[in-house]
C-alpha cells in the first residue's frame, strides 16, 4: 500500500538517531574519564603517581585524561565492536577534536567535584 511519507516525522527519527549517536559517544567518553579520574585517585592516594618533579597536584594528574594513547587501548578492551578498521580511526580522531577535548574537561571537573 502506499505510504504518506512525513517529512516532518522523518526529521524527528533522524534528529532522534543523531542524538542517540551522540549519547553513546558521551557515554563512552564520560566511561573512560571516570575510570582514569578513579585509577589517578588510587594512584594518588597509594603515593605511587606523581611524585617525580614535585607533581603533588591531584588535578594535574587528571591530564592523563586526554592521552589518547591511553584512551585507544582502553577503548580496544571495551569489547569486540570497538576493535573494527573503521572504529579505532574513528574514535583517535574524534579524541583529537575540540569538541572531544572541552567535553572531556568538562567531565573531569564533574568527577573532581564529586570526588
Amino acid at each position: 500500500k502506499n505510504r504518506v511519507w512525513d517529512i516532518r516525522q522523518a526529521a524527528e527519527d533522524i534528529q532522534k538517531a543523531i542524538e542517540d549517536e551522540v549519547q553513546y559517544l558521551a557515554d563512552v567518553l564520560r566511561n573512560f574519564v571516570r575510570e582514569r579520574v578513579a585509577t589517578t585517585k588510587r594512584e594518588v592516594e597509594e603515593g605511587g603517581c606523581g611524585r617525580r618533579a614535585g607533581e603533588t597536584d591531584f588535578a594535574v594528574h587528571c591530564k592523563r585524561c586526554f592521552d589518547l594513547d591511553l584512551f585507544l587501548p582502553w577503548l580496544r578492551q571495551q569489547g569486540p565492536q570497538y576493535r573494527g578498521s573503521d572504529t579505532l580511526p574513528f574514535y583517535r580522531t574524534l579524541f583529537q577534536t575540540q569538541l572531544c577535548i572541552d567535553f572531556v574537561e568538562q567531565v573531569v571537573a564533574e568527577e573532581l567535584e564529586d570526588g
